[in-house]
């Protein structure tokens, strides 16, 4: 019992440190095509990051009943704008994407995971942990980026507080 404390405190240490860089060790350690396969891995969870952000930002647009820019079309007559058959078409536009959005985050989750799980066969667990570590806080850099900016977005479209 006291061996797996000395163990788990020394893991510990060694996940705690901040100078650590988790694509130079898998590339020193692992090669350049373990270096390679870990960048794919970074790409997709930044993408996931992204889409979640945007799913987040579509949901609250739904929620407070706003129009993203990008379903603001001009309709011949002017008069026509405000109608609810429009709105009501805005609408299930925005419902669309939001679908799309969840359908491209699930095929994301399920290659990266299928990809993982292949990088990681042959690594021990540190670097096991190490990688997630890293890939964990890509994926939070890119959904806390995407967030801020759509947080802009929601204060233009007249959302003072959310």
């Amino acid at each position: 019992m006291h061996s797996f404390l000395k163990v788990f405190s020394v893991l510990m240490k060694l996940l705690s440190l901040s100078q650590f860089y988790a694509p130079k060790f898998i590339e020193s350690h692992y090669g350049r095509t373990s270096l390679a396969t870990l960048r794919q891995l970074e790409r997709l969870l930044r993408k996931k990051g992204k889409k979640t952000a945007d799913v987040e930002f579509l949901r609250k647009c739904v929620i407070y009943h706003l129009t993203p820019v990008f379903l603001r079309f001009k309709l011949h007559r002017t008069e026509l704008q405000g109608l609810r058959k429009v709105n009501s078409l805005r609408r299930n536009l925005l419902m669309r994407e939001i679908k799309q959005h969840r359908r491209n985050i699930y095929q994301i989750e399920t290659t990266y995971l299928q990809k993982r799980k292949d990088f990681e066969q042959d690594m021990g667990l540190i670097s096991r942990l190490y990688v997630r570590r890293f890939l964990r806080a890509c994926e939070k850099d890119e959904f806390d980026q995407a967030a801020s900016k759509q947080k802009q977005k929601l204060c233009r479209l007249g959302l003072a507080k959310y």
